[in-house]
């Protein structure tokens, strides 16, 4: 799970925040749900309480973000699972 990942309860990332703490575990959920399942963005985003616009752009942050850190726990993780 990547609530796990990130050390963050899983209401965080229905949550309404915005700090980055809260933020990147919701943009990693976005990003793995899209990538792991069939559900569509606006299954998704309604999953977390966001519009489907936002998922999207959050899963392409996500992805943007992890390349560039090859370190990640949450993408380490979930490599590990699809390999």
């Amino acid at each position: 799970r990547v609530s796990d990942s990130y050390d963050v309860p899983p209401e965080v990332i229905k949550g309404r925040s915005r700090c980055m703490e809260h933020y990147l575990p919701r943009a990693a959920y976005c990003y793995w749900a899209r990538k792991l399942t069939a559900k569509s963005w606006a299954q998704i985003s309604r999953q977390i309480g966001r519009d489907h616009r936002t998922a999207m752009y959050g899963a392409r942050v996500y992805l943007e973000r992890a390349k560039q850190l090859k370190d990640d726990r949450a993408l380490s993780c979930m490599l590990a699972v699809t390999k």
